[in-house]
């Protein structure tokens, strides 16, 4: 019986303590990300050249897209973080194309943005608990096509910001000032394009 029970007490221990385990390497992380562009940015997409035509519609290839979001690991850490990529690049997007062209749902001018590419990366601070998971260095990928009318093209879109420990404003700023900058590169886009 001894024997026995010991095997148990041992097994249920080894269990428990997997269990811990994954539990600790895949806590998710939460940062509150805002979904609107800086106030630079906006003012820079003013001044983004483009011949007054009326608004446009813009719909999404997938229509899901701007709900986007994924699971991400920064470099290091042992858990998790909740990336709205889709959804923080298509409300920067729209709002920088609002400030350039115009937008209006319901007109017939209608641009659609095919996606094949939207990821994001980012590091957090090194070992500094000051900073613990703040975003220090990030970059975006994005690559769509796309149509309006009988016009259409592909572009591929970069952006790579990172910021000393001593200045870091928020927890996300890094992350988010790449999403403005990959916006104002698609506003240009289709300010050259329409």
């Amino acid at each position: 019986k001894n024997v026995g029970g010991f095997v148990m007490k041992k097994n249920y221990t080894l269990i428990v303590g997997i269990s811990l385990a994954a539990l600790l390497t895949s806590c998710v992380a939460q940062l509150s990300f805002s979904s609107r562009p800086s106030i630079e940015t906006l003012l820079e997409a003013r001044n983004i050249k483009v011949i007054k035509i009326g608004p446009i519609a813009v719909r999404w290839l997938p229509p899901n897209f701007p709900v986007k979001q994924d699971m991400q690991s920064p470099k290091g850490g042992g858990y998790r973080v909740m990336i709205p990529t889709g959804a923080s690049l298509a409300s920067r997007i729209i709002e920088v194309l609002d400030e350039t062209v115009g937008i209006n749902n319901a007109s017939n001018r209608i641009l659609r943005i095919a996606i094949f590419e939207a990821e994001s990366k980012f590091d957090f601070s090194g070992n500094n608990l000051k900073f613990n998971q703040t975003i220090v260095a990030a970059s975006c990928n994005f690559e769509a096509e796309f149509l309006i009318g009988k016009k259409a093209w592909t572009e591929k879109f970069f952006s790579e910001r990172s910021v000393s420990e001593t200045n870091v404003l928020s927890q996300t700023a890094v992350l988010e000032s790449v999403w403005d900058d990959i916006s104002l590169q698609v506003a240009k886009s289709v300010a050259d394009n329409i």
